[in-house]
């Protein structure tokens, strides 16, 4: 923990901001959801993972430092110059995100009291207009910073529904605890699916639809699993499978590799085909023909992975 401390919500909007919202944060491309966990809260502060509690406990000081908290939950009131090239709200809706991921369960009243508890009040949050407010906001903010040439990421909210409080919020919240013990779930009761790839997302499929799977877990599973019914292949980096991949690590649960397609002309013009597998001996190898090449692959590597340079 070399970084010096963050003492302020001003500290806090700005070091959020940075790492969520910019071009260089999270990833690149539209944010569609936010993984505020107290690992992530550490990192935007500049800090090891391994402070994560020390992170939270700084964040919830700075909140309760601040006189508008309240206002800005309930009718969406904050101030827009807290931090300079900062939203204003971001550090608030944050706090929506980091209580909504430590739910077990899935009933929207469930939040209230979780985010009484996190901020150790007495006070039952029955009005909670602010948020979805604040969410448009930001939504705003992001597309007119992206419009000046600035470098910000665009929001994407979900369809919205008659939300007027924090239906934003619990569809935006990904992966939380509840999606991680889900997956988690999933491959204690079905060792060995993971060798077959559509027989795992048929599967999960049906285990989303029926079940009471969070609201992110569905918005990120429906999001990829259309996609993949589409004959899209590079889905590597989508939220859903990193999720997949950092449960199925976690858990030892073996993944075939990731395989890499690289199509390249020689002197003479013709293409050859560079094969990628990850963890795998022939890693590199270089073919004169696509059957070649797609021969190389043991029928155990997982085509999901291909990426066409």
């Amino acid at each position: 923990m070399d970084a010096a401390p963050l003492t302020s919500l001003a500290d806090w909007e700005e070091a959020l901001t940075r790492r969520f919202l910019t071009a260089a944060g999270e990833g690149v491309g539209p944010i569609r959801s936010f993984d505020i966990s107290p690992e992530t809260l550490a990192m935007a502060a500049g800090w090891d993972a391994s402070a994560g509690a020390q992170a939270v406990s700084s964040f919830r000081k700075a909140l309760l430092s601040d006189w508008s908290l309240y206002a800005a939950l309930e009718d969406g009131s904050f101030d827009r110059r807290l931090a300079p090239g900062c939203p204003g709200c971001f550090a608030y809706l944050a706090l929506t995100i980091f209580v909504d991921s430590q739910r077990d369960g899935d009933g929207a009243a469930e939040f209230r009291p979780k985010l009484a508890a996190f901020l150790g009040v007495d006070k039952s949050f029955s009005k909670l207009t602010g948020v979805a407010a604040m969410w448009r906001s930001l939504r705003d903010w992001l597309a007119r910073q992206v419009r000046a040439g600035k470098p910000f990421r665009k929001l994407v909210l979900p369809a919205e529904d008659g939300w007027v409080q924090i239906g934003y919020t619990l569809r935006l919240s990904f992966p939380s605890r509840r999606d991680h013990t889900f997956l988690g779930h999933f491959f204690d009761q079905n060792p060995g699916i993971t060798t077959d790839e559509k027989a795992m997302l048929a599967s999960l499929r049906n285990l989303v639809d029926r079940t009471n799977a969070s609201k992110g877990l569905h918005e990120a599973f429906d999001e990829f699993y259309s996609a993949y019914s589409q004959d899209q292949r590079s889905l590597a980096d989508h939220r859903f499978w990193k999720l997949v991949l950092s449960v199925a690590a976690a858990r030892n649960v073996h993944m075939p590799s990731d395989v890499s397609l690289e199509v390249y002309p020689d002197e003479d013009g013709l293409p050859h085909f560079r094969v990628d597998v990850a963890d795998r001996s022939d890693r590199g190898s270089v073919h004169a023909t696509l059957q070649s090449a797609v021969a190389a692959v043991a029928s155990n590597a997982w085509l999901m992975g291909l990426g066409l340079v």
